[in-house]
């Protein structure tokens, strides 16, 4: 006891009291165990460094001791796992393709020819288009009326696209493959969006909105008309029958603006600062992230908008905006919805 005594008193003298907490003192055995080989504790803040922000721990000691473990685990369990997830979806893939296979028609396990992709933005998926008919509904926009007057030179717009629309309406109805409807009366004024829902409305299978066009020097003249632009639902429909509008006017000796007087047009900038127009030659099929005319945008059928004419020029406007050019660009339009739809335009001898 005296040894042991001289020992504790030795210990204290040396490393101090050793207390696990308040009055109470560690195991006696504790003085005479050899120094920890392990490394000196690394801050956590260090540890962590470069890692991320460390997740929250219960027990500071344990994900470290898992850690050590995956490091220890054996390369070759390791591997033979991989191989056997590997083959698995191998196998899963081989599985998969043969299903698509049978489902798709082949029998010799191999998949059929595909088409051509898609060479331009512009072939997007359209609405498909079943119209009702004959009779078919034909929708006629005179463009402005009311309040909105339009463009003005020698004649006025909302003259000319309301003595246009009567003529081809009368033609219309003396064809029992058409029922005309109007999008608006004579004088009476609509908003962009109330003539594509009055179409809507009424069953339409197309729309053909009529306008005038206007130029500040004067020196402009010709006529041009523009489909649905490219992404919208019934873009190709609505450029088959500008082609065929244009057509019918070019046998005429109108002139043609553009590349076959089709074209597209956009707008770019805000109702705050203003907006711009754009013209696009057909040809440029690419689709575009700006609005078109309004009519075209909301209308739920092919539709065009023609500018039958520059008011700003004399000749023009004698020829296309006078009581006798209602009648011809009425007969074109006429013609060229039956060329649409495949029908004989009797309605021009039954008015002779």
């Amino acid at each position: 006891m005296k040894e042991r005594q001289i020992n504790l008193d030795l210990a204290r003298k040396n490393g101090g009291s050793r207390q696990g907490g308040a009055g109470q003192k560690e195991p006696e055995n504790t003085w005479t165990r050899a120094p920890s080989a392990r490394a000196p504790r690394v801050p956590v803040q260090q540890r962590t460094a470069g890692m991320g922000p460390a997740a929250p721990r219960q027990n500071s000691r344990r994900p470290i001791r898992q850690n050590v473990r995956r490091k220890r685990r054996h390369p070759l369990r390791t591997l033979v796992k991989a191989i056997c997830l590997g083959a698995v979806c191998l196998g899963l893939c081989i599985g998969a393709y043969r299903g698509m296979s049978g489902l798709l028609g082949t029998t010799d396990g191999s998949l059929p020819a595909m088409a051509d992709a898609p060479s331009s933005v512009s072939e997007t998926a359209e609405t498909v288009w079943e119209p009702a008919g004959p009779p078919y509904v034909i929708a006629i926009d005179a463009g402005h009326g009311g309040i909105d007057r339009g463009a003005e030179g020698y004649v006025v717009e909302y003259e000319m696209t309301e003595g246009t629309t009567d003529e081809l309406v009368a033609l219309l109805e003396a064809d029992p493959n058409y029922t005309p409807v109007r999008t608006r009366q004579n004088g009476e004024g609509m908003s962009v969006r109330g003539r594509a829902e009055a179409a809507a409305a009424a069953g339409a299978a197309i729309l053909l909105s009529i306008h005038g066009n206007s130029d500040e020097t004067g020196t402009a003249v010709g006529f041009e008309c523009y489909p649905q632009t490219p992404g919208l639902p019934y873009h190709s429909y609505s450029l088959k029958l500008a082609h065929s509008i244009a057509d019918r006017i070019a046998e005429t000796g109108q002139t043609l603006r553009g590349e076959a007087g089709v074209r597209y047009t956009y707008y770019e900038g805000s109702e705050e600062e203003g907006y711009g127009k754009i013209l696009v030659e057909e040809s440029d099929t690419s689709v575009y992230d700006l609005p078109t005319f309004g009519v075209l945008e909301y209308a739920a059928c092919p539709a065009v908008l023609v500018e039958q004419c520059f008011l700003t020029h004399a000749g023009d406007a004698a020829d296309w905006a006078s009581p006798s050019g209602w009648r011809l660009a009425a007969e074109c339009y006429y013609k060229a919805i039956c060329d649409f739809f495949g029908t004989e335009p009797i309605a021009l001898d039954a008015l002779q």
